[in-house]
């Protein structure tokens, strides 16, 4: 399918930017360039179109934080896929219910989870047939290396932009699978999530977005990707730590970085000296959401990184959105 002349995929900036950082790792350095990403992603996905995945089938991703996460994602959106990332803090049965419940014809688990995926219900994975491991071995399950290793490059049978089925938290009983319609955009396409990030928080090319949170979440998912859509570079934390996180700032040159008030207070709770002895100057917006931020705690931030504080609330059902700009929240502090 041909790409979108917006081209907001990987596909399109592997052939613009090769070696720019699709994604980098945080502390371990480990980088993905577009091309990079490209290459593993096209692998994977004519992969899966050989095993028989077509539009609107489902993949389940039991990965933590690491680069292999974007090649299984973008692999599964370019051809059409749900992807449902899976809470890898979840113990067995409520990982197992996810992935039976939302209908994953293909499940790619984490080596380092072997205990969780070994402790699953056998009937929790009658689906997924379709069975691969990355980083390591897996019992019944095939390493994603050994898979594509004799898979060559070329063209994706039927590309087609895919999407997320998020799952509820859960607090009201088990956890609510989120199925929205099948995109018709073209490949590559602007969404409404580009179209927010652009035009809201003025992410662009050059934008350089760090994100300290698991990404099995909505917002660090979607976020990191829509960030790789437009062509920017996302820093992604392997485990949240408060220093390591001012550091990639400095490092990386981080441009928009998103956080949950516990990472503010955390953040907060440095010693000042140590808070004051990173550059943070390329900082254009502090994003903060999923929780309410205590009126002091977001005073005192906006304090020490200055009037770039952003706040908005949205659910993965894509109900609605809210925002509020520093300059409005000053007026009326408390206000979300």
């Amino acid at each position: 399918m041909p790409l979108h002349e917006a081209g907001q995929h990987v596909g399109a900036h592997a052939l613009a930017t090769p070696d720019k950082a699709a994604v980098v790792m945080v502390p371990s350095g480990e980088v993905r360039t577009f091309a990079e990403l490209d290459d593993a992603s096209v692998r994977l996905a004519r992969l899966l179109r050989e095993r028989g995945l077509g539009t609107g089938d489902h993949l389940a991703v039991l990965v933590e934080n690491e680069p292999a996460f974007f090649d299984v994602v973008w692999a599964a959106m370019r051809t059409g896929l749900f992807v449902t990332p899976i809470n890898w803090h979840l113990v067995a049965a409520e990982a197992g219910y996810i992935v039976r419940d939302c209908d994953a014809t293909a499940l790619v688990a984490s080596a380092a989870l072997a205990d969780v995926i070994a402790a699953m219900d056998p009937a929790d994975l009658a689906t997924a047939t379709t069975r691969i491991s990355v980083g390591g071995e897996l019992p019944g399950f095939e390493r994603l290396e050994d898979l594509v290793a004799d898979v060559e490059l070329g063209d994706v049978a039927d590309e087609h932009d895919g999407g997320w089925m998020f799952y509820s938290s859960g607090t009201t009983g088990q956890p609510k699978g989120i199925l929205p319609p099948m995109s018709p955009r073209l490949l590559g396409a602007p969404s409404f999530l580009t179209q927010m990030l652009s035009g809201l928080f003025g992410f662009s090319a050059d934008t350089v977005y760090l994100s300290p949170a698991p990404i099995y979440h909505a917002a660090p998912a979607g976020w990191t990707t829509g960030t790789q859509r437009l062509g920017g570079t996302a820093v992604v934390m392997e485990r949240f730590d408060a220093l390591e996180l001012l550091a990639a700032i400095e490092r990386h040159r981080v441009t928009h970085v998103q956080l949950v008030p516990t990472h503010m207070i955390r953040l907060l709770e440095l010693p000042e000296a140590d808070r004051n002895r990173f550059d943070l100057s390329s900082l254009q917006r502090v994003i903060h959401a999923a929780a309410p931020c205590p009126v002091e705690v977001k005073r005192r931030f906006l304090d020490w990184v200055g009037p770039i504080v952003h706040e908005f609330y949205s659910g993965s059902e894509g109900a609605g959105f809210c925002y509020i700009g520093p300059e409005d929240w000053l007026a009326h502090p408390g206000s979300v």
